[in-house]
C-alpha cells in the first residue's frame, strides 16, 4: 500500500524502521473508509514522522494508554498532530493492542475524561491540552486536600491560587492559567463533582478577579 500511496517516494517509508507499522496503518485507513489520496497519505506522512521522533516506542506489542502518552510526550509539539494522533490510537484500538489506563484515583479518572473531552470535543492540540492539564494538576497540588475530594473546593482555592501565581508569572501567561482553570472548573460544576458557581467566579482578566478579592 506504501508503494501505491508514495509512489515515487515509498523507499523513504517502507525501509524507515516502522515500516510494517507505516504500512497496517495505511491499509487500516483505507479500510476505515479514508480515500486514497491526500489525507491519507498526509496521515501515514505525520505518523512516521511522529513514530521516529519516539524515544523508545515499540511497534507491534500491545501498549498501555500511558506508556503511548509517556513516548509521544518526547516529540516535538511541531511534528504533533491530534487528528493523526487520534487515528493512529483506533487503529491501535481495532488491532488489540491498546489498552486503557484505568486510574483508581477518582481525581485521576476526572482528569482523563477531562483529556478525552478536550482531544475530541474541544480538538485541541496534543501540545495545549498539555498546557491546560499542567495548570490543572498545579492548582491541585496547591489545594491539599481538596486535590482528592473536588467536592470541597471553595472559592478560597481559587482566589488563593490565583494570588500565588500573579507573584510567579508575567500577566498573559496568568490569563491563559486562568482560562485553563475555569474551563476544568466548568467541566467539573456540569457534571457535580464542584460547585457550579466556581468558574463564574474568574474573570477573563485576572487583574480584576484580584480587584474583587483584595
Amino acid at each position: 500500500m506504501l508503494k501505491v500511496l508514495f509512489p515515487k517516494s515509498f523507499c523513504h517509508y517502507e525501509y524507515s524502521r516502522f515500516g510494517a507499522e507505516l504500512e497496517l496503518f495505511a491499509r487500516w485507513l483505507l479500510a476505515a473508509g479514508y480515500l486514497p489520496g491526500a489525507a491519507t497519505r498526509r496521515h501515514v506522512h505525520r505518523l512516521k514522522c511522529i513514530l521516529e521522533a519516539t524515544a523508545a516506542l515499540q511497534c507491534g506489542r500491545v501498549l498501555l494508554e500511558a506508556e503511548l502518552d509517556g513516548a509521544l510526550a518526547f516529540v516535538p509539539g511541531a511534528l504533533r498532530h491530534a487528528s493523526t494522533e487520534r487515528a493512529y490510537r483506533r487503529f491501535l484500538k481495532a488491532e488489540g493492542r491498546l489498552e486503557e489506563t484505568q486510574p483508581q484515583d477518582p481525581v485521576e479518572q476526572l482528569l482523563l475524561r477531562y483529556r478525552e473531552y478536550l482531544l475530541d470535543v474541544r480538538g485541541l492540540a496534543p501540545a495545549t491540552i498539555g498546557q491546560h492539564l499542567g495548570t490543572i494538576e498545579e492548582f491541585l497540588s496547591m489545594s491539599a486536600g481538596p486535590s482528592q475530594d473536588l467536592s470541597a473546593l471553595t472559592s478560597e482555592h481559587v482566589e488563593n491560587f490565583i494570588h500565588i501565581l500573579s507573584r510567579r508569572v508575567l500577566r498573559q501567561t496568568l490569563q491563559h492559567k486562568v482560562a485553563h482553570l475555569r474551563a476544568f472548573l466548568r467541566f467539573c460544576g456540569d457534571r457535580g463533582k464542584t460547585a457550579r458557581g466556581l468558574a463564574r467566579l474568574m474573570h477573563d482578566d485576572p487583574s480584576e478577579r484580584l480587584a474583587d478579592v483584595a
